[in-house]
């Protein structure tokens, strides 16, 4: 059996290649010959390499250059197939299996304004399509869905989406009954990969931030002693910024913090995996998604809008059930796995 899992692993975040990794390695430590297939749009390519090389700021653009070196360099840990613009090379592979998923390859709002089809598996051959924790980000039910969506996702044997969002707008709009399931970076244990900073004991910040957020943290670091780290995205409040990272140690940097404030998915995610203690922004893009977790974890407690007056060290004084938290992801995540195991062997 081969195994193709169309994803956007390659971009330049540290969520993006993490959730790539996870399923799959989740998937060969099972025996299953998994490949990632490694296609993107010319398009989306050429909005992509805009984004990162078209910089003003010298710093900026050296800065991205590092960044899209560091993450080529890790490519050499997954196995994929040739990169390719066009769906003709995928569909030679002759995959048996095609996983769409996870991250948000159906939100045709994206940042270039149009989803590609293939990531609802329009114009890819294989026995079985399986949608494995795909997002349509914030796309919203009452946003007309596009025919070519409706079309690939009806050619899909089994659908699974991450956020309720998702689930609500295949309900709703489209009449199809789907599972709820976890982001594949639940499913794997990361310990024996990861690489640790030689810092510990700070406050992490992950995420855009503005500057009454940031002076909001600085407030809470100069109260409890201890210093801010932003890492990935710069802060210029942080007492340190580590801006070039790899995915893996940006994890070590999860692991060995003291405080975490994120506004972001992965952010929160890891989080919860290495029992922290943390405080999350909500921001309308990522709302959908964040959303999601904080309902099915009960983490109301733990989150605050920008437009709050509230003091962030207050937040870190509300309980953090651990115990339960656990053993409710303990759940989702075994009813993932037997969703994701059954569907490859229906």
């Amino acid at each position: 059996m081969k195994i193709g899992i169309l994803t956007t692993f390659d971009e330049i975040n540290p969520g993006a290649y993490l959730q790539a990794y996870a399923l799959q390695f989740f998937l060969k430590e099972r025996g299953y010959q998994n490949y990632l297939i490694n296609y993107k749009s010319f398009k989306y390519y050429c909005y992509e390499m805009k984004i990162y090389l078209c910089q003003k700021n010298p710093i900026r653009l050296f800065e991205n250059i590092r960044k899209i070196l560091r993450f080529k360099s890790l490519h050499k840990e997954l196995k994929k197939t040739k990169f390719t613009f066009w769906l003709e090379d995928v569909n030679r592979e002759e995959f048996d299996i095609i996983i769409l998923g996870s991250d948000e390859i159906w939100n045709f709002k994206n940042c270039i304004g149009v989803a590609d089809p293939a990531y609802y598996s329009v114009g890819l051959k294989a026995k079985k399509f399986i949608a494995y924790a795909p997002s349509f980000g914030n796309v919203d039910e009452m946003m007309e869905i596009p025919e070519y969506v409706i079309e690939g996702i009806k050619n899909i044997n089994h659908i699974s989406v991450r956020d309720i969002n998702s689930l609500n707008i295949l309900k709703n709009k489209l009449g199809i009954s789907v599972r709820l399931v976890l982001d594949p970076t639940f499913l794997y244990d990361f310990d024996r990969v990861l690489e640790e900073p030689r810092y510990s004991n700070y406050i992490l910040v992950y995420g855009f931030f503005d500057e009454y957020t940031m002076n909001n943290i600085k407030l809470f670091s100069r109260e409890i002693g201890l210093p801010i780290i932003s890492v990935f995205y710069p802060n210029r409040e942080s007492d340190l910024n580590v801006n070039v990272i790899s995915p893996l140690q940006w994890i070590g940097f999860i692991k060995n913090a003291s405080y975490i404030i994120t506004n972001m998915y992965h952010g929160l995610i890891f989080s919860l995996k290495y029992r922290k203690n943390f405080a999350t922004q909500i921001t309308p893009y990522r709302k959908n998604k964040l959303d999601t977790l904080i309902k099915l974890f009960k983490l109301e407690q733990r989150v605050f809008n920008k437009d709050e007056n509230v003091f962030i060290g207050e937040i870190f004084k509300t309980e953090l059930n651990y115990s339960e938290i656990l053993e409710k992801i303990g759940v989702y995540k075994r009813d993932s796995v037997n969703f994701l195991l059954e569907a490859i062997n229906d």
